[in-house]
């Protein structure tokens, strides 16, 4: 809750929709102990997909140091390097992806063709469907040319509704995928306008509450980061979902969401924001209009995130995040005054300004296996 609701109501919101601690699977696994399952991808299994035991709360008071990339920006790989073009659940129909920024690289919808040059930027089309883009390089300083990627994904006008919706992707607390929690607090930097009551980020560990009361608020720009106990593997559909304390389906607080395997480099989940006005301190947002951010669902439900949505980042291509060796998750709260954009160029809003408990309120994460 990015505003400080009197006591009152708090609490009336709070009878509304249950306080009570909701559990997924037994409860006194709820840190992960003993579960030792696999997320394997066609029947092979890739590793550990659980958390150990529970470890310290380690934290860096509200004047620390924001960790190094936060904001996006991953480090220069190097001149022969894929540029970054983001993928998520689906792009947008009819938005552009633009590769600008590099002018070794091309962009191309596939098949191509002599009327459809490769571009630095592409529209996608306006119908939705499966489409593919291929990205090359055409640096003649490359002694080895790198082989074009080829980008698949859909278009899509809306994404997925509010939770207990058709077709809405929400991880309920006692959804049976659920297998683990967070173990740890590795590291806050705590951004402005929220109170010290709310700057508990032992809060974020273990099972979700699913209640406005036990989290822990980021403030504005706020970052928070997370270590699983086992590294967790990229499989058959999400292997994270994100929790917030949002009262209701339309009152939404967005984070920007990053997974690292080494603590140090950290690659982030493209978003889209299709809304297009200022949203205020009280104001609502349309979930259909959001994907790739924490918090798009309401408390008691988590928001989830498939690693394979990070397969043709650059840190990724570099290896230097192992898709199936990831141990960090970082949560970075949406200033939402539309200073922020998404993947596609469009102003990210959300309720905005707010104090007390300013920013993303993460209630927690938690690790999901492979469906059978």
């Amino acid at each position: 809750m990015k505003i400080q609701k009197p006591v009152g109501f708090m609490f009336a919101i709070a009878a509304l929709i249950g306080c009570s601690n909701a559990s997924a699977g037994d409860p006194a696994d709820a840190d992960g102990q003993g579960d030792s399952l696999t997320n394997g991808s066609g029947g092979a299994p890739n590793g550990p997909k659980t958390n150990g035991p529970a470890s310290h709360v380690s934290t860096a008071g509200s004047g620390s140091t924001v960790p190094a990339g936060v904001g996006g920006t991953p480090p220069a790989l190097g001149p022969c390097s894929m540029p970054r073009v983001p993928l998520l659940e689906a792009w947008p129909s009819g938005a552009k992806l633009s590769v600008a920024s590099d002018p070794r690289a091309r962009l191309a919808l596939v098949p191509t063709t002599d009327k459809t040059p490769a571009s630095n930027e592409v529209t996608l089309p306006t119908t939705d469907g499966p489409v593919s883009l291929q990205l090359s390089l055409v640096d003649a300083d490359c002694a080895s040319p790198t082989k074009p990627l080829e980008l698949s994904s859909t278009v899509a006008a809306h994404y997925p509704p509010s939770a207990g919706l058709d077709g809405s992707t929400a991880v309920p607390l006692a959804d049976p995928r659920i297998v683990g929690w967070a173990t740890k607090v590795t590291s806050v930097s705590y951004g402005a306008n929220v109170d010290a009551n709310w700057k508990k980020p032992e809060r974020a560990l273990g099972v979700a509450e699913g209640t406005s009361f036990g989290v822990v608020s980021l403030g504005e720009g706020g970052v928070l980061t997370l270590e699983f106990g086992r590294a967790i593997s990229d499989g058959a559909g999400p292997e994270f979902a994100v929790f917030e304390n949002s009262f209701g389906d339309r009152f939404l607080e967005l984070g920007y969401v990053e997974l690292s395997s080494d603590g140090t480099h950290f690659v982030r989940f493209a978003t889209a924001s299709l809304g297009t006005t200022p949203v205020d301190a009280y104001g609502e947002l349309e979930p259909t209009q959001l994907a790739g951010f924490a918090g798009k669902y309401r408390q008691g439900f988590g928001t989830p995130f498939d690693l394979a949505w990070l397969r043709f980042e650059p840190l990724v291509l570099a290896g230097l995040v192992d898709l199936q060796a990831i141990r960090y998750l970082r949560v970075v709260d949406v200033i939402g005054d539309g200073s922020q954009s998404d993947d596609f160029g469009h102003p990210i809003y959300d309720p905005t300004p707010t104090s007390g408990s300013a920013g993303f309120d993460l209630d927690a994460v938690a690790v999901l296996t492979s469906p059978a």
